[in-house]
């Protein structure tokens, strides 16, 4: 006996597959991009965040920020974009809002977690120690930045060790 009552909605779909729903994955990328990672942890227990499959919600992630790489790179009307109608504004709104190499420093931290989570026995983990990673990248000075700092006149530098200070040279005596 076949039932007709059955209506396949979105969050079906999403159930089905383990993949988060485009509010979750537009809420974490928010909560990221705004660098509250209370509020990536938050959003993580949800419900919604908890029944989401960890590799389904990198590859979401990594699709969201590939689209903010894509509308810095070549303008909101280069290639398809893979983020809803309904969220596309926001996901330009919050793209302009950043560099192109905070979105690549993001890509590579997601690409990397992607990557950790074929072989860990603790997938939640590598999840959130990647989303928050990703909330405190804009604290992060980048490489030509502090070497140009460091050559700076006067920069702070480590105090060399005194003579005979053996604490400098030896570990754990």
């Amino acid at each position: 006996m076949c039932s007709s009552d059955l209506t396949l909605t979105a969050q079906a779909v999403h159930d089905l597959l383990g993949s988060g729903n485009d509010t979750l994955i537009a809420g974490l990328a928010e909560a990221v991009l705004s660098e509250k990672p209370d509020d990536v942890l938050r959003l993580l227990d949800t419900p919604e965040g908890m029944a989401v499959n960890p590799g389904q919600l990198m590859e979401q992630l990594a699709s969201w920020w590939r689209d903010m790489m894509v509308v810095l790179a070549a303008g909101e009307n280069g290639p398809e974009l893979d983020v809803t109608s309904r969220y596309r504004d926001k996901l330009i709104g919050l793209a302009k809002g950043r560099d192109i190499e905070s979105v690549l420093a993001g890509l590579e931290v997601l690409d990397h977690a992607i990557g950790r989570l074929r072989n860990t026995a603790h997938p939640r983990l590598v999840v959130e120690l990647a989303l928050v990673r990703l909330s405190r990248l804009g604290h992060v000075l980048p490489v030509g930045q502090l070497v140009q700092a460091l050559s700076q006149p006067g920069a702070m530098r480590p105090p060399a060790p005194a003579p005979g200070d053996r604490k400098s040279t030896r570990l754990n005596s």
